[in-house]
């Protein structure tokens, strides 16, 4: 039973222009948190698309999700960062990554690395595909803040191929954390 959707949503369009996908976040409960993550797929007819109702693609959680969302030939890549884990005790923000094919299965799904830390936010701040004629690769752009020792600030830059499932750290950008600046 759904309750509401929240505007942590985003769409995704793929190369041709064909098939879409609305991703979005909904309260179970109104007030509390319990969302579900949610994906509708669309297809183009006409100057329109058509969305099937949304399915599940990710267990429910007590955390706010906000998805960044790249449509490529083996379906959709969805990546974002994930309070679930953040509590009182424990500010700890990580990053999710869901690969879900046309079909509505999840083909691929893991946290991005971080550091084995207790307090800090690896928060994704970018996807996007690495070359304008080939989307099957995918840059991700990872922030990095934390107070505990040891650990340097800026930002991670990842390639996901799509085709392979496989994630590849590529860079660092030493430097303070500004999701923003992407």
């Amino acid at each position: 039973q759904i309750a509401d959707y929240h505007t942590r949503m985003n769409v995704g369009v793929n190369q041709t222009g064909d098939r879409a996908v609305i991703v979005s976040l909904a309260w179970n409960t109104p007030g509390l948190m319990n969302n579900t993550l949610l994906v509708s797929f669309g297809t183009k007819v006409g100057d329109d698309f058509h969305f099937a109702a949304p399915k599940t693609y990710y267990m429910k959680m007590k955390s706010i999700f906000y998805p960044q969302v790249a449509c490529t030939d083996y379906g959709v890549v969805i990546v974002g960062h994930l309070y679930d884990k953040a509590t009182k005790e424990k500010d700890l923000v990580t990053s999710l990554l869901v690969q879900i094919d046309w079909g509505g299965t999840v083909v691929s799904r893991r946290d991005l690395p971080h550091p084995n830390v207790p307090t800090g936010h690896f928060t994704t701040c970018d996807l996007r595909p690495m070359d304008p004629q080939d989307w099957s690769k995918l840059t991700i752009a990872q922030s990095i803040y934390s107070t505990e020792p040891g650990i340097t600030e800026g930002t991670e830059i990842y390639v996901y191929d799509a085709m392979t499932h496989e994630l590849t750290r590529k860079n660092f950008l030493e430097g303070p954390e500004n999701p923003g600046k992407f």
